[in-house]
């Protein structure tokens, strides 16, 4: 009897895959007859398409989702998939880790070197978001703030369901981590973990890497009340924000393994490029591969080699959900 149910849960989950392999040929097929046959520019061979960005249908504009009091993301669940939202789930402490933390403090314990200036163009861009880059530099350059402290949170838990409704993956919980350096109870150094994360910046879809981008998690904060209604006077107040440092975007994966490469994006000057971004805009957490040549650096250890490498390989391999969203 176990044998036959074994079997029997083999056969699902291929008809499954079966079922998703036949909807993403359909797809391209009628994206080809949109476009007039021409193939799009990720598409090369069929290995090439099954890892390019736009793998399925095009997804409706992210709306902007339901909010709790806490500024929380909630999903629509038992929703055919076109009324579904995209962003996730994510639920984050009532209080927070630090109650009150400095730009200063923030700088020196999280690496948030650039978050007056980061916060600023954020606080343009979300009063306007048609204004251009060029229009949100200038803009940030009158945005005053005159507070001081924010609040900090060291943790971002993610609830992720189906990523392609094929009912082959459980809902799976994940976790990011914003958290610097710290003693444990035995007087050790604790280092700090500042987790890479996958980032919609308001196009991705339920599967495939366009609208995506990677960044590091390097704060979680949320502004004092009085700067609310100060800088967003006639606006939605946004909730909890993150302050990331960005990777250059999705290209073509490797013809060999198929993984896609990144590599952190600086600015002339080499500084490594942050911006603010709403929490709810960040999709899930993202495990990152160090390209290394030969040999890897000895000195190099778990909690070192994000901040020592400069290129990496994303890995969809971590679990389903990420495979599912990759490809």
């Amino acid at each position: 009897m176990t044998t036959w149910l074994e079997r029997r849960e083999k056969i699902s989950r291929h008809e499954a895959y079966v079922e998703w392999r036949l909807r993403r040929i359909t797809v391209d097929q009628e994206r080809l007859v949109c476009d007039g046959g021409a193939p799009s520019p990720t598409m090369g061979s069929e290995s090439e398409s099954s890892h390019s960005g736009s793998t399925e249908s095009p997804m409706e504009p992210a709306r902007a989702p339901h909010l709790t009091s806490a500024g929380l993301t909630l999903q629509h669940r038992g929703l055919p998939r076109a009324q579904r939202s995209i962003w996730t789930r994510i639920k984050i402490t009532k209080w927070p880790s630090i109650k009150v933390l400095s730009f200063e403090a923030a700088a020196e314990r999280y690496g948030a070197l650039y978050l007056r200036d980061a916060l600023a163009r954020f606080v343009v861009q979300y009063r306007n978001p048609g204004l251009s880059a060029a229009e949100v530099e200038q803009g940030s350059l009158a945005v005053s703030l005159r507070f001081r402290k924010i609040q900090a949170f060291h943790k971002l838990k993610f609830s992720l369901d189906d990523a392609q409704d094929l009912g082959i993956m459980d809902n799976t919980q994940d976790v990011a981590h914003a958290r610097p350096e710290r003693k444990d109870k035995q007087g050790r150094t604790v280092p700090g973990r500042f987790d890479t994360v996958l980032v919609n910046d308001g196009t991705g879809g339920f599967s495939g890497v366009q609208g995506y981008h990677v960044a590091q998690l390097r704060l979680v904060f949320k502004l004092p009340k009085a700067a609310c209604e100060e800088l967003f006077p006639d606006v939605l107040v946004p909730g909890h924000l993150a302050y990331i440092e960005r990777f250059t975007p999705f290209t073509a994966p490797d013809p060999v393994h198929g993984l896609y490469k990144v590599t952190r994006r600086r600015d002339a000057a080499g500084a490594r490029l942050a911006t603010v971004v709403e929490v709810r805009s960040i999709r899930r957490s993202c495990h990152l591969l160090p390209v290394t040549g030969a040999s890897v650096p000895r000195e190099w250890t778990s909690s070192t080699a994000l901040e020592s490498s400069e290129s990496f390989w994303v890995n969809p391999f971590s679990d389903l959900h990420m495979y599912m969203t990759l490809f």
